[in-house]
């Protein structure tokens, strides 16, 4: 997760002034000094809708987060209320619903694991273009997937088990394995959004994927019975 920057606010410019999570200084360039928003602010996919996040968190001259500008600054409604001190239900409630536009994406699930920290590879100095790069995305997942937020990417569609080794001797009987549905059978919804992609790939029938775990994600499209 990317750290809240603690720095005195008269030694840095921009209209940044109160919760500095998923900002960055910069130390280069016409924008030295500046606290701005790294582009992880808004990497990620709002739940609600625009106009939505709109309702609930826009102020009377406030928009939605802008990385790398020195103009943009955010919503208060997104932590607080006019003046006010960070309210931290205000704030669990903008990064459940509308991290993009309040520039939480920093705060949300997608960098809530920890980094391998492999010897050959320093992911505090990974940047966030780096992140951001389709050609480096899949070793920073591997490697560095909190410091880019890459705790939920998966190259090959389907993520890692987080359950034990399936038990050979363990029976499947009306629990379903994918290959079709069975008779009195109730399914739970799915709950990712790309099950139907995993099960293209193999996902319900491989055998590295504990039942327990194919249930949790994909109960309706890999048939396995609640």
């Amino acid at each position: 997760m990317l750290s809240t920057i603690l720095l005195p606010l008269v030694t840095i410019a921009g209209r940044i002034q109160d919760d500095f999570n998923c900002t960055y200084v910069v130390t280069s360039g016409a924008l030295a000094g500046n606290v701005v928003y790294s582009p992880l602010a808004t990497s990620c996919t709002d739940t609600l809708p625009a106009e939505s996040c709109e309702v609930l968190f826009k102020g009377s001259s406030e928009g939605p987060v802008v990385p790398d500008s020195i103009d943009s600054s955010r919503p208060v409604n997104c932590y607080s209320f006019q003046n006010g001190p960070i309210i931290e239900n205000q704030k669990k409630m903008s990064i459940m619903s509308c991290p993009s536009y309040c520039g939480y994406c920093c705060q949300t699930k997608a960098f809530q694991c920890a980094n391998p920290n492999p010897d050959n590879l320093d992911c505090h100095s990974i940047t966030p273009q780096a992140c951001m790069d389709p050609e480096q995305k899949p070793m920073l997942a591997k490697n560095c997937p909190a410091k880019c937020g890459l705790c939920d990417y998966h190259p090959e569609g389907v993520e890692p088990t987080d359950g034990p080794a399936p038990n050979p001797n363990s029976s499947n009987e009306n629990k379903g394995n994918g290959s079709g549905e069975k008779k009195n059978c109730k399914y739970a919804p799915d709950k990712a959004k790309d099950c139907k992609v995993w099960h293209s790939r193999g996902f319900c029938q491989n055998s590295h994927y504990t039942t327990e775990y194919k249930k949790k994600y994909c109960s309706t499209t890999c048939k396995i019975c609640i």
